[in-house]
């Protein structure tokens, strides 16, 4: 009798053990559930902050991996899938600090809007680029598992193939030529909170990558944010499948700011707006946004009606971008903004070259940016900008003299692009469970 006692609280500790092994490993951590009250509040840094660069290379720099980039995009619209081709776009202007792995192992991640995987450079590396930390490195790791060929992750990417144990190699390519690849794998990742807490994410899907080549030398790899399956807020349980974000202006020092699962309620100011997200079967992975108008100081602009229709064969449309600098609007569009400017404008102005690539631009004879906004017409809501997110200051020979315009032309075909000088200053709620994008103005400094 007793041995059956001792034996039936045998059995009831394994039980309770098996339990507490299934609640700690659940990648829901609790922290994303409903019954929070907060996400997870982590800081961005802008990848070229502290390294000295003068306010006119920072917006070089900023221009010029812009461009890089929506060409990425202008790629992915037009290229023919191969093994290699751009499935997404590269990159992003900012960086958060995580760690992957238990021990964990600290990395420097790229957040980005415009692609899916997450992944990291991985030893034993073939080809890697130079990065900030040291290579993550799997077999130091207790929670580093390789992912079959028949795992559900696995199977929603568009280019992969079995090893001879059967795991799952990937390839991921970029629309600007940049690719990683390596084995899928699965790994606990730790967000350390601007509180001072760390917070630990079981089982995340990610790229061990062994052969790694692009535009990705400031960071040890990407955090993907898109709303394919592979993404980072995709990973999340449902109902709490959210990530809201404040830009602060590119050229300041201070930290942006996001959450990753719920936001508590007085981090989205009471004058918010939702419109919701266009679904583009051809390219499930980029935010679309409809666009019915656009006004400047209350007056709507003519243009061809059709500018920003998403066509039926996935080409066209307005992709909400966090990582392109410079908006990208059709050249109608985009001319009738500059003839609308130039005509608020009455100050002198004269026609001068930018030294950080920006067109068109002018001298000023005097004063501040002009007193006026543009008010994107969504399909249920309207975004007001002021002028600081119209217009660049241009410091190059002439001092803040030289105006430039943040809006360039794009091609025919190409999707346009809603990039962060835009959304510098304002609260972004990305949320994959409704289909949403909510949005409101707000000193980012201050969130």
């Amino acid at each position: 009798m007793a041995s059956s006692h001792h034996s039936f609280i045998l059995r009831v500790i394994a039980i309770v053990q098996i339990l507490i092994a299934i609640a700690a490993s659940s990648p829901s951590n609790n922290i994303f559930g409903q019954d929070t009250k907060t996400g997870i509040r982590v800081a961005l840094q802008h990848r070229d902050a502290g390294k000295g660069f003068t306010k006119n290379e920072l917006l070089s720099r900023a221009v010029q991996r812009g461009k890089l980039r929506w060409q990425g995009f202008a790629s992915s619209s037009t290229t023919p899938f191969t093994a290699l081709s751009p499935t997404s776009n590269a990159g992003g202007e900012n960086v958060l600090n995580m760690s992957i792995g238990t021990p964990p192992q600290s990395k420097v991640m790229i957040y980005d809007t415009g692609s899916d995987l997450c992944w990291t450079q991985c030893k034993p590396c073939t080809s890697c680029f130079p990065q900030v930390t040291a290579l993550f490195n799997p077999a130091q790791s207790r929670s580093y598992k390789n992912l079959s060929c028949t795992n559900q992750y696995c199977k929603a990417l568009q280019s992969y193939k079995c090893d001879s144990n059967k795991n799952c190699y990937y390839a991921y390519g970029y629309g600007d030529g940049s690719s990683t690849q390596g084995s899928l794998s699965s790994e606990t990742f730790t967000l350390g909170t601007t509180q001072g807490k760390s917070v630990s994410l079981q089982n995340t899907t990610f790229g061990c990558g062994n052969n790694n080549g692009g535009t990705f030398s400031d960071a040890d790899g990407l955090v993907g944010l898109g709303q394919g399956r592979l993404s980072f807020p995709s990973q999340m349980p449902n109902g709490s499948q959210t990530f809201t974000y404040c830009i602060v202006n590119f050229l300041s020092t201070q930290n942006s700011h996001m959450y990753f699962g719920s936001l508590p309620s007085n981090k989205m100011p009471k004058n918010s707006q939702s419109t919701p997200i266009q679904k583009n079967s051809y390219y499930p992975t980029y935010y679309y946004i409809q666009v019915k108008g656009i006004s400047i100081n209350g007056k709507p602009l003519k243009y061809p009606q059709s500018s920003f229709t998403l066509n039926k064969d996935g080409s066209g449309g307005m992709i909400i971008d966090s990582g392109t600098t410079l908006t990208y609007l059709p050249e109608a569009v985009n001319t009738a903004i500059q003839n609308t400017l130039l005509s608020l404008i009455t100050n002198n102005l004269y026609p001068y070259p930018s030294e950080a690539g920006l067109s068109p631009c002018w001298y000023a004879d005097e004063g501040p940016l002009p007193n006026m906004n543009m008010t994107y017409h969504f399909a249920e809501a309207n975004m007001t900008i002021p002028a600081g997110n119209m217009l660049i200051q241009d410091s190059s020979d002439y001092g803040d003299s030289l105006i430039c315009l943040v809006t360039q032309p794009s091609s025919p075909g190409i999707p346009c692009i809603f990039g962060n000088v835009h959304q510098q200053n304002f609260v972004f709620k990305y949320d994959l469970d409704n289909k949403k994008i909510t949005f409101a103005p707000q000193t980012c400094s201050e969130w």
